[in-house]
This record gives structure tokens, C-alpha cells and sequence, in this order.
């Protein structure tokens, strides 16, 4: 039996890995919730359970055995050092570790190696670790020279509060209050910081994130991020440049191998891959796989996944089972 927390218990991931949390091999003894002022005192019910939300500080984490962080970058450089000191095995699902070079970025199907023996786990971003999930396997058996992604990113992606006003904006526009800014019915630039060259950090996040997941710092990437009014459920066009030549009829058979992924290609049926398919799931699914008519060695392909699930909270859960299954914790 384990002691865990989960700081950023109210939000969207933290909500989604409560409910993984339930159903996961995980024995869990004591549960702690953590969450911002206007949440502590009040109780989410765990196993039928309630549990009440409680504030961090310095004493937090005591005897515990993992601490799940779905928290902001500026709550997890703050307080993962503490739960650090207290011996515990901290899964961190925010960007305030991923870029470090001594810290492992975690997806167990691609890279579960780096991290044996590490008590810190940063989980990437939501879109790096989707399409890691194929790009792993094709980098391993024809070496990719270059990705160009484009992404379609779901409204719960930016949180509650997106989310939230996807719904408002989609009311007003049925009412006809129609505003210039209103995200319903609309596709805009990700709602991330650009920087002087024009990227937004999502892209920036992307572009490394893949690289250090694959552990392959050559292999060119191009990504442009765009929000769209979605529910759930993020969307990426891959283009993937490949040393190698193929056949599309080895390369599906080879990404059958892939735990987690599955295919949608009965296209005369409207089976392929779309975000309602992917919505709740925690499967990653692809489609149109297809050869670049354009260029040689170059395929195509379409992958959908549950950034709150493989994207984030499932991600995290996976990586403590291991660690639990394995010992290493």
C-alpha cells in the first residue's frame, strides 16, 4: 500500500487522474488532494470516499510515497524541491522540468529506460507525447530527417477556463451576439507567448520536447500550433521525412506493434481518426496514412489522442504503475 498526493487536484488533468487513480493497479493507503485557496476545505469524493483539499506548505508530502504535480510551472518549481526532500517519487505533469538536461521526459511506451533509478519524472507536453508514440518506432527502424507538424488543439487543452468559454462564446454566437474575438466557430493562433520569430512556446514546447523524448536532437521539426473548437481531443498533421524507404503496408505492420495506438482507415465508412473518436479514449489513434506524392521517402499521416488522458494524466499514471511494478520508487 502507498501514500499519494495530487497537487492540482481540481483541475482539468487533476480531475481526469483521480478518476485513473480509481481504476489503476496503484494500492493507494492515504490519499492527500492539494489545490489554490478558493478550493481548500472543500471534498472530492475518491472510491466513494470523500477527501477533503488542503493548502501546500513545507510540511506537505510527509510520508508520502508519490506526489503527483498537475499544478503550474511556478507551484511545481516551488514545491517538487520539498516533496523531493521528503523522499517521495514526484511525477511532475507541468513545463517547469522538462528542458532540464538532468531530468528525464517520460513516455513509457517510448523511452521507459531514463527512467529507471530517477526520483523526478517530468511528463511532456500533450502533443509531444501523442505523436511520440508513432515517431518513436519510425525513427527507431528508418530514421526520421525531418517532422513538419500541424497541430489542432482542443479547448480543454488551455484548462477549465478555456474550456468554459468555448461554451460561452458558442451560446452567444446561436444567440447572434456574435464578438470579433469569440473562439466558437472559429480557428486562431495557440494562445501561448510568441517570441520575436514568430513561435509560440507550445511550438517551441513541441519542437524540443520530441527531440529529447526520441533522444535524437538532429532531426529537423517544424510545427505550427492552432487552437479550434473542440471539447476534447487534440488533432496533428504529420508530415515525416524518412532516410529510409518504405512500403505503407510495412510500416502499418509495424505500428501495430505500438501499445496504445490504433488504427482508423476504413475511409469509404467515415472510420478514420477525429476527435470525437479520441474524446475519453486512452488509446492514440491515426489515419490517412499515405505516401507524399511530393517528395521521396516522405509519409503522411493524421493522429488523434485525449490530451487530457495519454496527453497528460494517464501519461503520469502509467509512469507510476511502472515505477510501483518495477520497485524503483
Amino acid at each position: 500500500m502507498i501514500n499519494v498526493s495530487v497537487v492540482g487536484a481540481t483541475g482539468a488533468v487533476g480531475k481526469e487522474l483521480l478518476l485513473l487513480l480509481e481504476k489503476s493497479t496503484l494500492r493507494i493507503n492515504k490519499l492527500q488532494l492539494f489545490a489554490s485557496e478558493k478550493s481548500v476545505g472543500k471534498y472530492i469524493y475518491f472510491k466513494q470516499k470523500p477527501v477533503r483539499i488542503t493548502s501546500l506548505c513545507s510540511t506537505s508530502f510527509e510520508k508520502d510515497d508519490i506526489v503527483f504535480f498537475c499544478s503550474s510551472s511556478k507551484v511545481s518549481t516551488e514545491f517538487v524541491p520539498i516533496a523531493l526532500r521528503k523522499k517521495a517519487l514526484v511525477i511532475d505533469l507541468s513545463s517547469a522540468f522538462r528542458q532540464k538536461e538532468n531530468i528525464p521526459l517520460i513516455v513509457p511506451e517510448v523511452n521507459w529506460k531514463n527512467a529507471l533509478g530517477q526520483k523526478l519524472i517530468a511528463s511532456p507536453n500533450c502533443i509531444a507525447t501523442i505523436i511520440s508514440l508513432p515517431l518513436s518506432l519510425l525513427h527507431q527502424k528508418y530514421t526520421i530527417k525531418r517532422v513538419i507538424a500541424s497541430t489542432y488543439q482542443a479547448s480543454s487543452g488551455g484548462g477549465n477556463k478555456l474550456l468554459s468559454r468555448l461554451l460561452e462564446d458558442t451560446r452567444a454566437h446561436l444567440e447572434e451576439k456574435i464578438q470579433e474575438d469569440s473562439i466558437a466557430f472559429n480557428a486562431y493562433l495557440h494562445n501561448s507567448a510568441h517570441d520575436a520569430d514568430g513561435y509560440s512556446e507550445e511550438e517551441k514546447k513541441i519542437i524540443f520536447e520530441v527531440k529529447k523524448i526520441l533522444d535524437a536532437p538532429a532531426i529537423q521539426i517544424s510545427v505550427t500550433s492552432v487552437r479550434v473548437p473542440v471539447l476534447r481531443a487534440h488533432s496533428i498533421a504529420l508530415n515525416i521525412e524518412l532516410e529510409k524507404s518504405f512500403s505503407l503496408a510495412q510500416i502499418q505492420k509495424d505500428l501495430k506493434c505500438i501499445s496504445g495506438l490504433k488504427e482508423r482507415s476504413n475511409l469509404t465508412q467515415a472510420e478514420f481518426a477525429t476527435s470525437q473518436t479520441a474524446s475519453q479514449k486512452n488509446d492514440v489513434f491515426y489515419s490517412r496514412l499515405r505516401k507524399d506524392t511530393s517528395k521521396d521517402n516522405c509519409l503522411e499521416m493524421w493522429v488523434v489522442g485525449d490530451q487530457l488522458l495519454k496527453g497528460a494524466a494517464l501519461n503520469a499514471v502509467q509512469i507510476a504503475e511502472k515505477k510501483i511494478e518495477k520497485k524503483d520508487y
